[in-house]
């Protein structure tokens, strides 16, 4: 028995595969598949929140950007259903809020999550926690997500210092899904560039929101990670 993942060059998960679509081989011999089935899979997701000032900016209402984000994850968990197998995970610069928990139990903790924005300097350590989070030994068949919430950073060395995270999040085979906060005039900063390379790297998505634009379908992008072969 062995499970099987099957990707387009998209990143897509390939259905509709039967056990003549396959060769299998153990020891260098050729062995016979008897059967191929395809399952749900279960989700491994860690939400990273890299705090800074850019976050705390108010709209014309005095709308947070960080309060926008909030409902939006509101909205996606309410719609999960009860019994998903799906395990989530809220972490920031001070280490992990909470682990391996319940998208409703989840969201209560993201909804208490009071950092100090405006005095907070953004830097990378909360990817590395999240990575180190979701590299965690997870049931077989689970798939690995991080969704990255942060600013723009101001490092000149951004690009050096990103790449082994990059790095540890292709060899674990985990996605990260960038939602990139800020003013536009930063949307195509030096940390922008290098956040949308984690992302198309990793087979993720970079979203820019600056306070306006409409947030992506979370379980659109979680879609190619909930298919599995057995």
């Amino acid at each position: 028995r062995a499970l099987l993942d099957v990707y387009d060059e998209t990143g897509k998960f390939v259905t509709g595969l039967d056990s003549g679509d396959l060769t299998l081989s153990e020891d260098g011999q050729p062995r016979p598949v008897n059967t191929l089935t395809e399952a749900a899979a279960a989700v491994q997701l860690v939400v990273a929140i890299n705090p800074g000032p850019a976050l705390a900016v108010r709209d014309g209402n005095a709308i947070a950007r960080f309060t926008k984000i909030v409902e939006a994850l509101r909205f996606w968990v309410e719609a999960q259903p009860g019994e998903t197998p799906d395990d989530l995970s809220l972490i920031s610069l001070s280490g992990s809020l909470i682990t391996h928990a319940k998208p409703r139990d989840w969201f209560i903790s993201l909804e208490a999550f009071r950092p100090d924005f405006r005095n907070t300097t953004p830097n990378l350590q909360t990817l590395a926690i999240a990575l180190d989070t979701v590299s965690a030994t997870a049931q077989p068949g689970t798939k690995r997500a991080v969704l990255f919430i942060t600013p723009h950073m101001d490092d000149p060395t951004i690009d050096s210092t990103i790449a082994p995270l990059i790095q540890s999040a292709v060899d674990s085979k985990v996605r990260v899904f960038v939602w990139f906060v800020d003013g536009d005039q930063f949307f195509t900063s030096a940390s922008a560039n290098a956040f949308n390379s984690l992302a198309l790297q990793t087979s993720g998505s970079f979203f820019a929101f600056s306070g306006a634009e409409p947030f992506p379908d979370l379980d659109v992008e979680l879609a190619p990670l909930r298919h599995i072969y057995e």
